[in-house]
């Protein structure tokens, strides 16, 4: 008991020195500037973008009902168990709409994941690396996105950059005990909020154990800390669903090995081209240069962090048998820049600050016009119905729809805006409906791809649905 006392007050002043070592780096460095565009670009789309789906999910399953819904309950993978347990928490707070309180837990998580990048890149690099990899990485794409959409891949990214961040720590300083306790915890709570962290662990342990081979005593003893207490935390689950559920759901069944090897080439490219929100062919020759350098310089870490990151997920995907989201690699955006970057910081670490910072501010504001322009297509839908329900939702109307998109969109906002409809039917989705069948709903939403309607014209129709109504 007195040894788990004293660990604990070792990290509480831990994490107190962390946090103001990185409040310093805000205030006393050039970091500040790098991060105006990413915050601003993340509060313009909390504020204004609409709900999504998974954000509507998450909160009609979880967030807003009882706590221990979330901690035993894995219906789906959009329960991001962390975050879930926050949002619950967070829907309370006197501040703002119930969709502002849903996101603004990622905001604060993604502003002190920017924070702890550049500390630790700088802490190893320099800073002019640091200000390049946080001010390039926080506004790629995916990082843009779940910078205030309510999910929990911030979360994921932060507890990955904690536990690289402590991977190089503990190199750095033969095997220093408190930082393979900040690894072990910061993968503890990754797997916690999400149980494709499964990915991440192994490749920061394969990372960890290549390049401190003399930590093999402490890699084994909180590997095991680690399995045991992610083991704990899913039970409730596990005892109320069965292990399935977590690792044979219906979203995430496996393929056979042959159907992952012929889809890996394409699985790599979408990954990519989605986190980043650029084309391949604007990254082959930039991932080119840095092969060569590579090659050319040496460097054993670099070259470590290059081959896992880059051949690691093939083999834990063929391994697994599975073909996940894009999205389960998000942590990604930060490789991207962190690997370049150390194999050119010696080229550049000696660069005034001065010339960097509008450089990147630049290239910032760039990727926040790419986003702009892609986000309309990639939340076209959320979009459309948002703009549907302006119109349609209303006090004593009914509603029928065999579109779950619709259906989970429009629960949310009639819940939260206190609209209580007579009547939403949703019997299920993914088969043909005609309205032509249907006259006791005052509204009959459809989705395209199911609509067999001969008779009915609709009031409204875009790329996703259609609307008949009976009035």
């Amino acid at each position: 008991m007195n040894k788990i006392i004293t660990s604990t007050k070792e990290l509480l002043n831990f994490s107190k020195n962390v946090f103001g070592i990185l409040l310093k780096e805000i205030t006393n460095t050039n970091l500040k500037y790098v991060l105006i565009v990413p915050l601003l670009s993340a509060t313009y789309y909390l504020l204004t973008m609409p709900v999504s789906y998974d954000e509507a999910w998450t909160y009609l399953y979880f967030s807003s009902r009882p706590l221990l819904t979330s901690i035993t309950t894995y219906p789906a993978p959009n329960n991001h168990i962390l975050h879930s347990i926050i949002t619950h928490f967070a829907i309370h707070i006197p501040v703002g709409n119930i969709l502002f309180r849903l996101r603004i837990s990622n905001l604060l998580v993604s502003i002190f994941t920017w924070v702890l990048i550049y500390a630790f890149v700088s802490k190893f690099f320099s800073k002019i690396s640091g200000l390049i990899v946080v001010g390039i990485s926080s506004m790629l794409y995916m990082s843009v996105y779940y910078s205030y959409m309510s999910r929990g891949y911030a979360l994921e990214t932060l507890f990955f950059t904690l536990s690289l961040f402590s991977i190089f720590k503990i190199i750095d300083e033969s095997d220093n005990g408190m930082y393979w306790k900040c690894f072990c915890i910061s993968n503890i709570l990754g797997f916690y909020t999400i149980p494709t962290y499964l990915y991440a662990f192994i490749l920061l342990n394969i990372i960890v154990l290549l390049a401190n081979t003399k930590g093999f005593k402490n890699f084994i003893k909180y590997s095991f800390f680690t399995i045991t207490t992610v083991f704990i935390l899913y039970l409730p689950i596990i005892l109320n669903q069965g292990i399935n559920t977590l690792i044979n759901n219906r979203y995430t069944k496996p393929v056979s090995r042959f159907f992952v090897i012929n889809n890996l080439k394409d699985f790599a490219i979408n990954t990519i081209t989605e986190i980043t929100g650029l084309e391949l062919c604007f990254l082959l020759p930039f991932f080119l240069l840095v092969l060569v350098a590579l090659i050319k310089k040496r460097l054993k870490i670099s070259f470590i962090l290059f081959i896992v990151f880059l051949f690691g997920p093939f083999i834990i995907l063929i391994a697994h048998s599975v073909i996940p989201h894009t999205r389960t690699f998000n942590y990604y955006s930060l490789i991207i820049l962190f690997v370049p970057i150390s194999v050119f910081n010696s080229y550049i670490k000696n660069r005034k600050e001065i010339y960097i910072v509008p450089i990147v501010i630049v290239f910032q504001v760039l990727l926040l016009l790419n986003f702009s322009n892609k986000i309309k297509y990639y939340e076209g839908g959320n979009i459309a119905i948002h703009e549907i329900n302006k119109t349609i939702l209303m006090y004593g109307k009914t509603y029928y729809t065999n579109s779950d998109l619709f259906y989970h969109d429009f629960k949310f906002e009639a819940l939260t805006n206190k609209i209580v409809s007579k009547e939403i039917c949703f019997p299920y989705s993914g088969i043909n409906v005609s309205s032509d069948t249907i006259s006791n709903f005052d509204y009959i939403i459809l989705d395209r791809k199911y609509d067999i309607t001969k008779i009915k014209k609709p009031i409204y129709t875009d790329n996703f649905l259609n609307i008949y109504t009976n009035k």
